[in-house]
């Protein structure tokens, strides 16, 4: 999904009413960057998909890795560097290592809300969000392709 079409998916129509007047989950796009770890722990909570990290310039993008790439907010990769060339130029940087993540703690203040937001997102638009051929055995392969 492009930024716009994220920013086009409201919390207001999948959630119900912002719980305060300066909410940050108004939209989807801050789950592409600024939430990247809610969204990438919502699609391993549904899927079981393997949460990856990478640090970048100014702070770091999660996503989660598949049978069949890469996947954030913004859709599926071949690759985790065509993942972050998707963030805005102020984000993007070099992907030198993918590091798995066990756990992504929701703990800030408005994470619970923008947990819930991130998984309605995935299950009204499961046809951009599900690899079919995800079994539990892909998950061995991981240290020796986590380049």
């Amino acid at each position: 999904m492009t930024d716009d079409e994220l920013r086009a998916i409201h919390y207001a129509e999948l959630v119900g009413p912002n719980p305060v007047e300066c909410f940050p989950y108004e939209d989807a796009s801050v789950l592409h960057m600024g939430s990247c770890q809610i969204f990438a722990k919502a699609l391993h909570d549904i899927f079981g998909y393997e949460m990856c990290r990478v640090d970048l310039n100014h702070g770091f993008h999660m996503f989660c890795r598949t049978s069949q790439g890469y996947l954030d907010a913004s859709g599926l990769a071949d690759t985790a560097q065509e993942l972050v060339d998707r963030l805005p130029p102020i984000a993007q940087g070099r992907v030198t290592e993918i590091q798995p993540v066990d756990e992504v703690p929701l703990d800030d203040e408005y994470d619970a809300e923008g947990y819930a937001f991130a998984m309605k997102v995935i299950q009204t638009h499961m046809d951009e969000y599900r690899i079919a051929d995800w079994p539990d055995s892909h998950k061995e392969g991981w240290a020796e392709d986590n380049h």
